[in-house]
């Protein structure tokens, strides 16, 4: 009787244990993720200021009304994007840091998530987020905070399992970013598509400013200068155009989409010391991730 009792008992740490392999690997393929996120930011930053300063200049705007519009975008969706990876590779660390029985450092800038937030509207005055979304957000920054005060791995990890939902829609958040949503009422264009498009109107006035013979005869070697760096914009807005797979914004989308996936299995098998669907799931992870920072990589400056 006793000896069942033990075998039961045995089995029940054995299912309640983590397996810290699979948790550190998928702490490092969200980092590599929200990496490879920060740094398509930065690319659309730096595209959108290039082109607005050459904008300005070659239309004689003195309102200054393209860096206006690349301010306003960096202001209310870029941060939200920003803040999202923000609290996406505070959960990647606290992964890795459980996965090396080291301790995990909260962030202290991810406090007062929910009203970083909540500030947060498009041009309208309309929030970009919802109640439910703020929620979520706030949620996880909480469970970092538990996590960042107990030294009990296993359970640390189930706080993190718990979290699943609250994890998905900080996901969906970002991917909202990314993604192009079909609705009943037509195709709403996400953040990063519209901002591009924008970028790539300035860039065709830009370019057909650089090829009239006005400037090109009142400033012919400064004019040629502009001409080199429109050459290398163009190369960047070429991979950014549309959504397809093989675009640079296709390739985030599907990286996200294999985070999601492998989360929602990691939810499942964390706790179990052979997860193999997690397993399998993360070498997927870890391929598309990949692409999408080498699409990321080739395409900058």
């Amino acid at each position: 009787m006793w000896k069942t009792i033990a075998a039961a008992l045995l089995a029940v740490c054995l299912c309640a244990c983590a397996n810290y392999k699979a948790v550190g690997e998928f702490g490092k393929q969200t980092g590599e993720l929200t990496h490879t996120v920060r740094q398509e930011f930065g690319q659309i930053d730096e595209l959108c200021l290039k082109q607005a300063e050459l904008q300005v200049v070659v239309s004689n705007d003195r309102d200054e009304l393209a860096l206006k519009d690349c301010a306003a975008y960096r202001a209310a969706q870029g941060r939200l994007a920003e803040v999202t990876v923000d609290v996406l590779d505070g959960y990647a660390q606290a992964l890795e840091a459980l996965a090396e029985d080291q301790r995990f450092d909260f962030d202290q800038s991810l406090d007062n998530v929910a009203g970083k937030v909540q500030a947060l509207k498009d041009r309208g005055g309309k929030p970009l987020v919802d109640a439910g979304e703020v929620t979520a957000l706030s949620k996880v920054v909480q469970v970092l905070v538990d996590v960042a005060a107990t030294r009990k791995r296993d359970a640390a990890v189930k706080r993190l399992v718990d979290e699943t939902p609250s994890l998905k829609t900080t996901g969906n958040i970002l991917r909202k970013y990314f993604a192009d949503a079909n609705t009943s009422s037509g195709v709403v264009k996400a953040p990063h598509t519209n901002i591009v498009a924008i970028i790539d109107d300035w860039a065709t006035s830009n370019q057909a400013a650089l090829d009239g013979k006005a400037l090109r005869a009142a400033e012919p070697i400064r004019s040629y200068e502009l001409v080199r760096q429109m050459r290398d914009s163009k190369t960047m807005l070429e991979a950014r155009r549309g959504s397809a797979p093989d675009s640079v914004q296709g390739k985030l989308v599907a990286a996200i989409d294999a985070w999601q996936t492998a989360l929602q299995t990691f939810s499942e098998e964390a706790l179990k010391p052979d997860p193999k669907e997690l397993l399998d799931r993360l070498k997927d992870l870890r391929k598309k991730a990949k692409a999408a920072r080498n699409a990321v990589a080739a395409t900058g400056q």
